[in-house]
């Protein structure tokens, strides 16, 4: 028997494919934007937090709030140098292999229409010259 984890279900004998929602936070804070805006909120909350509990004077919180107020600009002015003068830095590392995934997206199409359109090997000659167009078509050598 089958034990699963409440509220999941089981469709044909496969587990249920993970949700975008269900990447780990470590995993999204290797996007540099997410990164800035994480520490920004690590920082004002660590502040915010000082600001709150702790008792202080009144020069030591307007240093305080001052200094938000600082870091809050300076990272914004910094995103907004880096989105304009370097875009290419602040997009994920997985973007450059986009144009061989379309690639091998293609060649895997081409392979499954040759299979679909070419009549059912009758020997196995047939077949060994099928495989071998499908190898030629998913390795790129037949072009």
């Amino acid at each position: 028997m089958i034990r699963m984890a409440p509220n999941t279900k089981q469709i044909d004998g496969k587990a249920p494919a993970k949700k975008a929602s269900d990447i780990s936070w470590l995993a999204r804070l290797t996007h540099p934007l997410v990164f800035f805006g994480a520490a920004l909120a690590v920082y004002e909350g660590t502040v915010g937090t000082a600001l709150l509990v702790g008792k202080h004077s009144d020069a030591t919180v307007i240093t305080l709030c001052l200094s938000m107020a600082v870091v809050i600009v300076a990272v914004t002015v910094t995103v907004a140098i880096l989105v304009f003068k370097k875009p290419q830095n602040l997009m994920l590392m997985q973007q450059h292999t986009i144009e061989k995934q379309l690639e091998d997206t293609t060649r895997i199409r081409r392979a499954t229409a040759l299979i679909m359109t070419t009549p059912k090997p009758r020997s196995g000659a047939d077949f060994l010259r099928l495989t071998e167009q499908v190898e030629a078509i998913l390795s790129g050598s037949d072009v």
